[in-house]
């Protein structure tokens, strides 16, 4: 199948995906796609599947480029500021590297860094994650489409919604996605293959700007323990005074002060 297309996929077809898209070009909005594994397994065209998604929906005159994917948030986060409006960026195997764990914790923080403090620059996200039950539950929320791969070249395709009522997201089945492989010879082969070659040096132990270095990864993991604890006592915490309990005698059980779980129960 030519490498156009996902051009014509999000240009013509009435998959409620390019629906979506076509939409948010109207409306001058972003759009987030995260791509998990059903199984966590290896080679099942992930990749594949997001350089294609990153290329059909790209509206720039450069497309994708070796600037626009990353296999780590921190030069994602720099290509989200620099890269013209209506790139697409591609965050791609994160897991490469370091285990899986730090991994997720990557991926988290690329998603709450770029999603929540974005949705103005105009641009389109494919988030290659490690695997769904890595992805933290909250920040799901954040995310507008979550492709689930079932068998190399297949997957299901959900929109995702929250429900803030029962505290859960919602899954709305938006239909199946088949691709196949990259032409060679395409520019976004040689994408594809500035990307393997990056993933090959990470696993020969070299690392860069492009890389995620084992301390920081440590930092992040620290960090992103530390930031699910707090979330897990904050949502305590208005528990108890949703329930009845005074902030007083709440911050009494929790060792906090007063003032403190009023910011926390009134943010």
């Amino acid at each position: 199948m030519s490498v156009e297309a996902p051009k014509r996929f999000f240009r013509e077809s009435d998959h409620p995906l390019a629906e979506m898209y076509r939409k948010r070009v109207e409306q001058d909005r972003d759009l987030v796609i995260l791509i998990t594994d059903s199984s966590n397994d290896r080679g099942t065209g992930k990749t594949t599947e997001a350089l294609r998604l990153a290329h059909g929906m790209d509206r720039t005159d450069d497309g994708v480029t070796p600037e626009k994917v990353a296999l780590n948030p921190h030069p994602l986060i720099q290509a989200y500021t620099e890269e013209p409006r209506g790139s697409s960026l591609v965050l791609d195997e994160s897991e490469v590297g370091i285990d899986k764990y730090k991994a997720g914790s990557a991926v988290n923080r690329a998603i709450r860094e770029l999603v929540s403090t974005g949705r103005i620059e105009e641009k389109y996200l494919v988030l290659n994650a490690p695997a769904d039950h890595l992805v933290d539950q909250d920040l799901k929320t954040l995310v507008d489409v979550w492709v689930l791969v079932e068998r190399r070249g297949f997957a299901n395709v959900y929109r995702m919604d929250w429900n803030p009522h029962q505290g859960h997201e919602l899954t709305h089945n938006m239909g199946t996605l088949t691709w196949d492989p990259i032409p060679n010879g395409s520019d976004l082969h040689s994408v594809y293959q500035h990307l393997t070659e990056k993933k090959e040096a990470r696993l020969r132990g070299e690392e860069g700007d492009d890389f995620v270095k084992r301390s920081e990864a440590q930092d992040m993991v620290e960090q992103a323990q530390k930031e699910a604890e707090k979330g897990k006592r904050n949502q305590l915490i208005r528990a108890m005074v949703e329930n009845g309990l005074t902030q007083t005698q709440t911050a009494d059980i929790v060792g906090l002060d007063q003032t403190t779980v009023s910011k926390i129960v009134n943010s």
